[in-house]
């Protein structure tokens, strides 16, 4: 092959063998290949901006998810971590923690007793708005002094209003005093029907034994006004299941009381029939309280002494001078938990 000569046009070069000049050869990269034996990458080895920003994106992506998650206190899934299945002890089936002992929760089952036919069989009235129990809630309040080592009494409390929580503040420490939990049924008050007070009474106390240890000697029923007449039904109905009552200014019975004060020969009518368990009745401690003031004095005052007749012989009134139609100062509530425990 003959020699190429001249110059190079672009840079004033003379050009070598192969028709380049210095310059141009050294900026080609097929030239450069040929004379390192290397190879220029292939096309597809040259990096795309727009798939590296996607990657990044991607990438950012799992970085964000996985900072939310730590912030939560929960943890990414690993090759050892626990299956998404695996089950864990509730602190309600174990030992209650302490937010658990305290504040609403929902019923979950009735109790084996609170039937509308057994309600009934025992001389309650015949249901007419049968409930269904998980659509329900109770106030509950574990004070701190319990323990399973150390079994609490329970007093099952049945208000005049919507709400089954403690009605006075000073009623806690009472409560811790005397080892007693509290619960009280929601949607209880004077507009719900009478069986269905009763029977929610019992499943309160079928909720507090799935989760705490309760002293059977001890369980107590109690209500104000419209819900102390309801809490001693429960007790004249569920003598088997209560082991006394206390009754601020409310009371009912199950058969006609006179009733002088309203005028001659009229008398209260009964709200239930004859109890099952009577007998077994007439052996529990009720404990009714009242005030002069109270517009239920002369009610709840017939009712004892009928029940004090009727051989009644644990039934106690107790009566504050000022106090009208309301609930009493602690040291009165303490009274009658004390007397209850220890009611001749």
């Amino acid at each position: 092959m003959g020699q190429i000569s001249g110059r190079c046009d672009k840079h004033e070069l003379a050009l070598g063998p192969d028709g380049e000049c210095v310059l141009c050869r050294r900026k080609d990269p097929a030239h450069e290949s040929r004379e390192n034996g290397t190879h220029p990458p292939p096309e597809s080895a040259k990096t795309d901006p727009l798939r590296t920003v996607a990657l990044l994106g991607v990438l950012l992506s799992v970085i964000i998810g996985a900072a939310i998650l730590w912030k939560r206190g929960e943890r990414p899934s690993s090759p050892t971590a626990e299956p998404a299945n695996a089950t864990t002890p509730s602190p309600l089936t174990t030992s209650p923690s302490a937010e658990a002992r305290s504040g609403t929760h929902a019923f979950l089952a009735r109790h084996p007793l609170s039937s509308p036919v057994e309600l009934e069989r025992r001389g309650g009235p015949r249901v007419e708005k049968p409930y269904v129990v998980t659509q329900e809630q109770y106030e509950l309040l574990v004070p701190p002094s319990y323990s399973e080592q150390a079994p609490h009494g329970l007093l099952v409390w049945i208000h005049a209003g919507p709400r089954g929580a403690i009605p006075k503040a000073a009623w806690p420490r009472v409560l811790e005093q005397q080892r007693l939990i509290w619960v009280g049924p929601n949607n209880v008050g004077n507009r719900r029907e009478v069986t269905t007070r009763v029977a929610l009474t019992l499943d309160a106390i079928s909720a507090v034994g799935e989760d705490y240890v309760l002293d059977e000697q001890r369980i107590y029923v109690a209500g104000f006004s419209g819900g102390a007449k309801s809490a001693i039904r429960a007790l004249l109905l569920y003598a088997d299941v209560f082991r006394g009552g206390i009754f601020f200014a409310g009371a009912d019975y199950f058969r006609a009381v006179p009733a002088p004060a309203t005028g001659a020969g009229r008398t209260y009518t009964a709200g239930l029939d004859r109890p099952l368990y009577l007998s077994k009745a007439k052996d529990r401690p009720f404990a009714f309280v009242t005030g002069k003031k109270d517009f239920n004095y002369a009610h709840v005052s017939a009712i004892y002494a009928a029940m004090r007749a009727d051989g009644f012989t644990r039934a106690r009134l107790f009566v504050g001078p000022a106090l009208g139609h309301e609930l009493p100062e602690a040291a009165v509530f303490a009274q009658t938990i004390e007397w209850l425990d220890k009611a001749p």
